[in-house]
């Protein structure tokens, strides 16, 4: 039984289609059409890419026979995980953002104690303006 990479490639010859202009045509790189067609799916980060160039070099070879499901297993394909699952805030980060808190706290406090606000009259002059409305 011949391989799917073997498929595609017997494909591709048979249209006298270079790598290059397949490349060219599809906008992916020539190092990717080769591990699409000698199936080398390590060569991609992850099982996403190889599926979605697999799906657009079929499409554009008009091979409409394959399922593409069937071709392919979770363990074969090196998923890679998401960035944010691997990140960890460090210790300097946490103490940077309690210090800044800290700072801004005493900021606003000083401006309430030296009367430049003064949460009061600020009250006074909601409830005055809600009177006024009615």
């Amino acid at each position: 039984m011949q391989q799917l990479g073997q498929i595609i490639q017997a494909k591709r010859i048979d249209r006298s289609l270079d790598i290059e202009d397949v490349a060219e045509k599809l906008k992916i790189s020539k190092r990717h059409i080769k591990a699409i067609e000698e199936d080398r799916l390590e060569s991609f980060s992850s099982g996403a890419y190889y599926h979605g160039y697999l799906k657009q070099y079929l499409k554009f070879l008009q091979i409409e026979d394959i399922v593409l499901e069937s071709q392919t297993t979770q363990a074969e394909l090196n998923i890679c995980k998401p960035i944010i699952a691997q990140f960890e805030p460090s210790f300097l980060l946490v103490v940077f953002s309690i210090i800044v808190s800290i700072i801004i706290y005493y900021l606003c406090s000083e401006l309430v104690d030296t009367n430049s606000i003064n949460p009061i009259a600020l009250e006074l002059k909601d409830s005055a303006s809600k009177l006024a409305k009615i």
